[in-house]
């Protein structure tokens, strides 16, 4: 029986053609949420809007109406052209109305828009075994015959990379989104314990409140200047 060399090189490099044809059709499509990231975007910029009018009335020595943490001690400073510092407000944080409804839609509504779109990809276009498994063991053919080049081993090994990469990169986005909600949440976080500190002052009060939430986790009366238990003299007194 003769064996067509050429034909039989020309079937395996259409086996090769077909095979890239598939795996680079087959990569998934992330539909991003559009109408969510805008409206973040809005919300962003509304931020920044009542910031600014809180500036303005801090300026003409109003109150804000919001809450304003305390300078922190370090912060990086930008300048503008006369070397004066940009923020009106040194770096303290401006808890508005506004900043918090920001936060909880990065953490309420973007996080599952944009972790959902990621897993609907992989649900619309599933990673395909079978065509993995084809091109592998076409390429363990091609390997052997030592005809990689001629016969499109080396695009196809390329577009098989591509494949297997992009199904990686789409798992590890769904991994990373989670950082949207983690993100809001510790800033939804340190706006709260700001509002806290800053209706409860830094006097006696505060250490009252404090004492009583220490209290509450031990049986031991709490020293309200120290903080620390009341204890005994002696055991068992």
């Amino acid at each position: 029986m003769t064996i067509d060399v050429e034909a039989e090189s020309q079937e395996l490099k259409q086996r090769s053609l077909g095979l890239i044809e598939l795996l680079d059709a087959g990569h998934p499509t992330v539909v991003q949420p559009r109408s969510v990231l805008t409206e973040s975007k809005r919300l962003a910029r509304e931020t920044l809007e009542a910031r600014r009018k809180a500036a303005v009335k801090v300026a003409l020595g109003e109150d804000p109406g919001c809450v304003v943490s305390p300078q922190p001690p370090l912060r990086r400073v930008d300048l503008d052209w006369r070397g004066r510092d940009t923020d009106p407000f040194h770096g303290a944080s401006v808890v508005t109305g506004d900043l918090i409804q920001y936060w909880t839609h990065r953490r309420d509504v973007v996080f599952p828009a944009v972790e959902g779109a990621y897993r609907q990809a992989m649900v619309d276009r599933p990673y395909s075994e079978p065509l993995v498994a084809a091109a592998r063991g076409h390429l363990a053919v091609l390997r052997g015959r030592q005809t990689m080049l001629s016969e499109g081993g080396a695009d196809l090994e390329a577009s098989l990379a591509r494949y297997e990469q992009g199904y990686l990169n789409l798992r590890q986005l769904v991994v990373d989104s989670a950082e949207i909600a983690g993100q809001a949440e510790t800033r939804l976080a340190s706006l709260r314990r700001i509002v806290v500190e800053a209706e409860l002052g830094d006097g006696p009060d505060e250490r009252g409140f404090l004492a009583a939430a220490v209290s509450a986790t031990t049986e031991a009366p709490i020293n309200a200047e120290t903080l620390s238990p009341l204890l005994s003299a002696e055991p068992g007194q």
